[in-house]
C-alpha cells in the first residue's frame, strides 16, 4: 500500500501541472458547474452527470482530465493488487440475494452526481476508515478527523486489564472487494492560494451488483466490534436521538460549536465517545471550560 500511495501522489502532482495549463475563469467556470450539479442533487434528480452538465470547451476539458485521472488511479490500485472494502452492518447470512445491491439514486462523497451505485472505499482499514463505525443512520464530518454517527451504536467498556475498550453493539462487516468493477471519486479542488488540483476521496462507486459468494468479486469477509484502534485516530460522537446535530455544528464557528458540543453532552443528547473512553480526548473541548474535563469524562448515555 505504501508503493500505491507514492503513487497516487505523484499522479496528483502530475494532473495538478496539467491543470496549472488552464486560465483561472476556466477553473471557476467549472467550479461553477460542479456547485450547479450539486444544487441538482440536493433536490433529489435522478442520475445527474458531470458529463450532461456543460458545452463549454474549456469546462469539457478539464472535466474530461478529471475523468482520465480517475482512471489511472485506478490503473494504480489494479496494477497494484490492491482491493477495495464495503462496510455493511449486514451479515453475509442476511444479504440479500447473497448480494452487495446498488442504492437508488444515491449522491457520491462530494454529492455532485447521483446515481444507482454501490460504493466502496480504498481507506486503510487500521484504524483509520470512518465507515469502520457507521451503521445505516450514517455519518457526518464535522472536522477533519471527527465524526458525528447517527444513532447510538457504540459502548465503552472496562477490560480485566483495567484498560477502555470500544465497541460496536451492533457489529459491522467488512468485505473485501476487487476494484474491476469500481471507479473512483475525484473532485476538482483549490488549494490555499487557488491553484487547481484534484482531490481523491477514497471512494469508489460501481453500477453492478457485488456477488458476495463469487471469489474473484469478494476476496474476504470479517466480522468487525472493537473500535477502539479507531477511536484513538478520530474524534467520535453520537447524535443518539437523531437530533441533526452534526449540520448544527457545522453551521455555526468553532467556538459556538464546543458550546453546543457541551450543551447536548450534558443532556444526554450527545456523547463523546473519546472522552467516556478517556482515549484520545481533544485539547480544544477539554480546555474551553473549566468544567469540561468533568462534564466529558463522566457523561454517560441515560437510558
Amino acid at each position: 500500500m505504501n508503493n500505491t500511495r507514492e503513487f497516487l501522489r505523484e499522479k496528483q502532482n502530475e494532473y495538478a501541472q496539467l491543470l496549472s495549463t488552464f486560465n483561472y475563469n476556466d477553473i471557476q467556470r467549472t467550479c461553477e458547474v460542479l456547485r450547479q450539479s450539486r444544487e441538482k442533487v440536493h433536490r433529489g434528480e435522478k442520475n445527474v452527470s458531470l458529463n450532461e452538465q456543460s458545452t463549454d470547451d474549456k469546462v469539457k476539458e478539464i472535466l474530461n482530465l478529471m475523468s482520465k485521472f480517475k482512471e489511472d488511479i485506478k490503473q494504480i490500485f489494479v496494477d497494484n493488487g490492491e482491493y477495495l472494502t464495503h462496510i455493511s452492518s449486514v451479515s453475509p447470512e442476511k444479504m440479500r440475494q447473497g448480494k452487495i445491491q446498488r442504492s437508488k439514486n444515491a449522491p457520491n462523497n462530494y454529492e455532485t452526481e447521483s446515481g444507482d451505485w454501490t460504493f466502496a472505499s480504498s481507506s486503510p482499514i487500521d484504524g483509520k476508515n470512518p465507515y469502520i463505525a457507521r451503521t445505516r443512520d450514517g455519518m457526518i464530518k464535522i472536522e477533519k478527523n471527527a465524526y458525528v454517527y447517527g444513532g447510538n451504536n457504540i459502548n465503552v467498556e472496562n477490560t480485566e486489564e483495567g484498560r477502555k475498550r470500544v465497541v460496536l453493539k451492533q457489529p459491522n462487516y467488512i468485505y473485501t472487494i476487487n476494484p474491476n468493477k469500481f471507479k473512483p471519486v475525484a473532485m476538482l479542488m483549490l488549494d490555499n492560494n487557488n491553484r487547481p488540483y484534484f482531490e481523491f476521496s477514497e471512494e469508489w462507486i460501481s453500477n453492478e451488483d457485488v456477488d458476495i459468494g463469487n471469489k474473484e468479486e469478494v476476496s474476504k469477509i470479517e466480522k468487525i466490534t472493537d473500535i477502539t484502534e479507531f477511536i484513538k485516530n478520530y474524534q467520535v460522537f453520537c447524535d443518539v436521538h437523531h437530533q441533526g446535530i452534526a449540520m448544527q455544528i457545522r453551521r455555526t464557528r468553532r467556538e459556538e460549536a464546543v458550546h453546543i458540543i457541551l450543551d447536548k453532552i450534558k443532556r444526554g443528547d450527545l456523547r463523546y465517545i473519546n472522552g467516556e473512553a478517556d482515549i484520545n480526548v481533544n485539547p480544544i473541548l477539554e480546555n474551553t471550560l473549566d468544567t469540561i474535563s468533568t462534564v466529558i469524562r463522566r457523561c454517560t448515555y441515560r437510558k
